[in-house]
């Protein structure tokens, strides 16, 4: 897999949303990384109890909202958990370890974005 970076195009979409209001965007990030990690937390309990069905529906938010803070890679293994819990397939844990990891370098990656907007 090729390094995971951010999608400059949907934090700018992002950024022309808030106007370039530095406050709002500021907001909008914490309140997506405070959201994220929840979900976060909720995917490792069902990787780590191997429950399908909580991979399922944590793994389809955290897609959604990934995809908007262009955490591409991220919002792939996201995908590939969902539908892989969902159809009941196993290999939806080694996903779900891949949204875990993934998930670790989008938070850094994004950080940085609380002091400028897009």
């Amino acid at each position: 897999m090729a390094s995971p970076g951010l999608d400059m195009a949907a934090l700018q979409a992002l950024g022309s949303l808030v106007d370039s209001d530095l406050e709002a965007w500021r907001e909008l990030l914490e309140t997506h990384l405070e959201h994220s990690a929840k979900l976060v937390a909720q995917v490792d309990l069902a990787v780590q109890n191997g429950d399908l069905m909580a991979l399922e529906r944590a793994a389809h938010t955290l897609k959604s909202s990934s995809a908007l803070f262009g955490a591409m890679d991220l919002t792939a293994a996201c995908a590939g958990a969902e539908l892989n819990a969902h159809a009941g397939n196993p290999i939806a844990l080694q996903f779900g370890r891949d949204v875990l990891r993934l998930s670790a370098i989008a938070h850094q990656q994004l950080l940085p974005w609380r002091e400028r907007v897009p």
